[in-house]
C-alpha cells in the first residue's frame, strides 16, 4: 500500500510540472527549430552554390558527412559499442571486477552522505548545497574589491553552475552503477532527488560567464550569456545516468520534467548558434572545451529527444563534432597536447560513443577515434609505470593518462589498448570506466599495440623495442606551434633502457604556479637547449626518422624556428644494443652573442659523479654512465630538482663558457644493463 501511495506521489508531481506543456515532440516547435538553423546556415552562407538547397535550406548540413556502411561493416560496428547498463555485470567472479565493484559502491555510498547539488538564489547563500567556486569566499571577495555589485552575483551564479553541474555529471553515474551493482533504494532515490532539484535548472547555465568582460567595458550584466560549459556538463549527467539505470527506473512524471527541460535547452543551443552569440561559436574554436561540450549536449539531447524531431539540431552538433576531430592529427594525436585538453577528449569521444549507439557510425569510423588511444599510450610508454621510480611518483601526469586510457579502451574498445591494459598497465584508480573496460573480453597478443609511432603535427617520435616489461624505450618531442605547454618541449628526450629510467623530464615543473605561463623559461624540466633568458617561440619543429626498427634507430630533430637567435639547431639521435647518442650542433644568427646552456634531467635521485677523463667528461651513476664530447670549453654543474611534495631528481647542467656562436655537443650514454648489477 506504500508503494501504491508513493507512485501516485510521483503521478501528480509529474502532471502538476508538466500540465499545460504537450508532448515532447511538438510539431510547431520543431519547425521552428527547423526554420531557426536554417536561418542560421543561410546567414553565414554555408549552403554551396552548386548544391540543391531544400526547403529548409539543410543541404549542406545532410551531405557534410559521408554515412554509408554495407551490412558487414554495420553488424560489426554495432557489436563494438554498447550501452553502459550492459557493461555493468559482466565481470562477476573475477577478482579485479569485484574490487573495482566494491570500490564504486563505496564510492556511491560517500556521494549520498554528502547530499544533493542545490541551487542557490542569492549570494548570501553561498556554501550551502554544496554550492562552490575556484578559490571560495576568497574569491568573492576578490570580486568585490574590482567589480561593482551588479556584476559579482552573475559572475559567481555562472561559476556554481559550471562547478555542480560538472561534479553532477561525475558522481551521478557513480551512484547509478552502484544502483545497477546493488539494486539498493538509497541509490535510487539520490538520483530521484538530484533529478528533482534538476528540474527547475532552466537554464542549466545561468547568464554572467562574460560578466568579467562586460563590467570591464562598462556594460550592464547581460542576460544572453548563451550555453556554457554548464549546459553540456548538465545534459551529459542527466542523458548518461539515464543510459546506465534506463528510464523504467524513474518515474514517467520525472522524465517528462527532464526532456522538456532538455528540449528547451536544445532550442536555446540552436538560437545561440544562430545568433553567433558566443566567442567560441564566432572564432570557430573547435578545439576548446566550449565547443566540445556544447556539441556533445547537443548531439546527447537531440538523441535523448528523438530524431524524428531534432533531426536538425543533431546535424548541426555532428558536423561541429567532426571539425573538432578533424582538427586533430589522423594518427590520433592532440595537436594542443592532453594535459589542458583532458576534458575535451572526453568530450568529443563521449559524442562519438552515443552516436555509434543510435546507428551513426560516422564519428567511431573517424581516424582519430579510432587511433587516439595509440597516442595516449604513447604518452604512457616512456615513465614506464613497472619502474620503482614511478612508484614513488616522479613523473607527473601518469594517472591521469591511466584513466583516459581506461576511459578510451571503455568507449572505442580499441583492442590493442585494452590488451595494453589487461596486461602491461595496471590502473590502481577505481573509475566506472574502468569497471566497464572489465567487463570486455580478454584480448589475444595478436593485438599487441605499434612498437613505434611518429606523429607529425605534434612532432613526437614513440619508439620501443618490444611490449615486455624490460623494454627499452626512446620518447621525442618537439612541441607544435600552437599554444600551451607544450611549446617550450623543444627537441626533449626521455629515454628508458630495459625498464630502466635514465633520462627523464623533472615532475618539479606539475607544482609550479603557471598563471603567468607564457612568461616563464621551463627549458631546465626538460632535456632541452637554453639561450639565455630567450623563451622559446611557436615556430614549427620538423622530425625526420631515418631508421626505425626494434633493432636500431635513427632520428633528427630541427627546432631551429624555435628560437630568435638560433641559425640552427639539430639534434640527432641514434640508438642500437650497445649505446644511445645524442648528437647537438647549435649555431647563432651573426651578431648574436647569447650563452648556451643543455640540461639533462637524470632519472636518479642522488648525486652523480663528474670526471674529466682526456678532453671528456664521463659522468655516473648507479643506472648509467655518460659520456660528454664538446667542441667549445664547457663547464658542468649538478642540481637537485626537490619538489614541495618531496621528491626530487637530479639535473646536469652544461655550459658553454665562451662566447663562441656555434657548439658541438656529443651526449653517450652507456646504460648498466640490470641483470649484472
Amino acid at each position: 500500500m506504500r508503494k501504491f501511495k508513493v507512485s501516485l506521489i510521483f503521478v501528480y508531481l509529474g502532471i502538476l510540472f508538466s500540465s499545460g506543456c504537450g508532448p515532447v515532440d511538438d510539431s510547431a516547435e520543431n519547425s521552428n527549430l527547423k526554420k531557426r538553423i536554417a536561418l542560421k546556415f543561410n546567414w553565414k552562407k554555408n549552403i554551396s552554390e552548386d548544391k540543391e538547397k531544400t526547403e529548409d535550406g539543410d543541404a549542406e548540413i545532410i551531405d557534410n558527412w559521408k554515412n554509408d556502411y554495407d551490412d558487414t561493416e554495420l553488424a560489426k560496428l554495432a557489436d563494438q559499442f554498447h550501452p553502459w547498463n550492459r557493461m555493468i555485470t559482466g565481470g562477476k567472479g573475477n577478482d579485479k571486477y569485484e574490487r573495482t565493484k566494491k570500490s564504486i559502491i563505496n564510492q556511491a555510498k560517500e556521494i549520498i552522505g554528502k547530499g544533493v547539488f542545490k541551487r542557490i538564489e542569492k549570494l548570501e547563500d553561498y556554501g550551502q548545497y554544496r554550492s562552490y567556486i575556484s578559490g571560495g569566499k576568497e574569491k568573492i571577495d576578490e570580486l568585490k574589491a574590482e567589480f561593482s555589485e551588479e556584476y559579482i552575483w552573475p559572475i559567481v551564479r555562472a561559476e556554481l553552475d559550471v562547478n555542480a553541474t560538472r561534479q553532477i555529471s561525475v558522481e551521478l553515474p557513480v551512484v547509478a552503477t552502484a544502483f545497477v551493482l546493488t539494486n539498493e533504494r538509497k541509490f535510487k532515490s539520490f538520483l530521484v532527488k538530484q533529478f528533482s532539484t534538476m528540474r527547475d535548472w532552466y537554464p542549466l547555465q545561468r547568464s554572467g560567464w562574460n560578466a568579467k568582460n562586460l563590467a570591464k567595458q562598462g556594460i550592464a550584466p547581460s542576460d544572453l550569456d548563451g550555453s556554457w560549459l554548464a549546459t553540456g556538463y548538465g545534459i551529459r549527467a542527466i542523458t548518461e545516468t539515464l543510459e546506465i539505470i534506463s528510464d523504467n527506473s524513474v518515474h514517467m512524471g520525472l522524465i517528462v520534467i527532464l526532456k522538456r527541460l532538455l528540449k528547451k535547452e536544445v532550442f536555446n543551443m540552436v538560437d545561440d548558434w544562430r545568433s553567433q552569440r558566443q566567442k567560441f561559436i564566432v572564432d570557430k574554436d573547435v578545439n576548446s572545451l566550449e565547443w566540445a561540450l556544447y556539441n556533445e549536449g547537443l548531439i546527447r539531447a537531440s538523441l535523448y529527444l528523438g530524431l524524428n524531431n531534432f533531426n536538425h539540431a543533431y546535424l548541426l552538433g555532428v558536423n561541429n563534432l567532426k571539425l573538432s576531430l578533424d582538427a586533430n592529427g589522423e594518427k590520433g594525436e592532440m595537436v594542443n597536447g592532453l594535459s589542458t585538453k583532458n576534458n575535451y577528449l572526453i568530450s568529443i569521444l563521449n559524442a562519438s560513443r552515443v552516436m555509434a549507439l543510435n546507428k551513426d557510425f560516422r564519428a567511431v569510423d573517424h581516424s582519430f577515434f579510432k587511433n587516439v588511444g595509440f597516442w595516449v599510450l604513447n604518452q604512457l610508454d616512456p615513465v614506464n609505470l613497472n619502474s620503482e621510480l614511478n612508484r614513488d611518483k616522479m613523473y607527473g601526469g601518469s594517472q591521469m593518462l591511466l584513466n583516459d586510457l581506461t576511459f578510451i579502451a571503455a568507449v572505442t574498445g580499441n583492442q590493442n589498448v585494452v590488451w595494453a591494459l589487461q596486461n602491461r598497465l595496471e590502473n590502481n584508480s577505481d573509475t566506472i570506466h574502468k569497471l566497464f573496460f572489465q567487463n570486455l573480453p580478454i584480448v589475444d597478443k595478436e593485438y599487441l599495440p605499434p612498437l613505434n609511432l611518429k606523429y607529425s603535427s605534434s612532432t613526437m617520435l614513440a619508439w620501443k623495442n618490444s611490449w615486455d616489461n624490460d623494454a627499452t624505450s626512446v620518447w621525442v618531442t618537439g612541441g607544435t606551434d600552437s599554444v600551451g605547454l607544450i611549446k617550450q618541449i623543444r627537441g626533449h628526450i626521455n629515454y628508458v633502457y630495459k625498464g630502466i629510467p635514465i633520462l627523464i623530464s623533472s615532475k618539479v615543473i606539475s607544482e609550479l604556479n603557471l598563471k603567468e605561463k607564457d612568461k616563464i623559461n621551463l627549458a631546465d624540466y626538460y632535456n632541452v637547449l637554453q639561450l639565455e633568458d630567450e623563451i622559446p617561440l611557436l615556430g614549427k619543429t620538423h622530425l625526420i626518422v631515418r631508421k626505425n626498427s626494434p633493432k636500431e634507430l635513427e632520428a633528427r630533430i630541427n627546432s631551429t624556428l624555435c628560437y630568435e637567435s638560433l641559425d640552427h639547431w639539430y639534434r640527432d639521435i641514434f640508438w642500437s644494443k650497445t649505446e644511445f647518442k645524442v648528437v647537438d650542433d647549435v649555431s647563432l644568427k651573426l651578431g648574436k652573442r647569447k650563452s648556451i646552456r643543455f640540461y639533462w634531467n637524470l632519472a636518479t635521485q642522488s648525486e652523480v659523479k663528474i670526471k674529466k677523463v682526456d678532453r671528456n667528461y664521463v659522468i655516473s651513476w648507479p643506472q648509467a654512465d655518460m659520456e660528454l664530447q664538446f667542441s667549445r670549453p664547457i663547464a658542468i654543474s649538478q642540481e637537485l630538482r626537490k619538489t614541495k611534495s618531496g621528491y626530487q631528481n637530479t639535473c646536469l647542467i652544461i655550459d658553454v663558457t665562451d662566447k663562441s656562436p656555434t657548439f658541438r655537443l656529443k651526449t653517450r650514454i652507456i646504460a648498466k644493463d640490470p641483470e649484472k648489477e
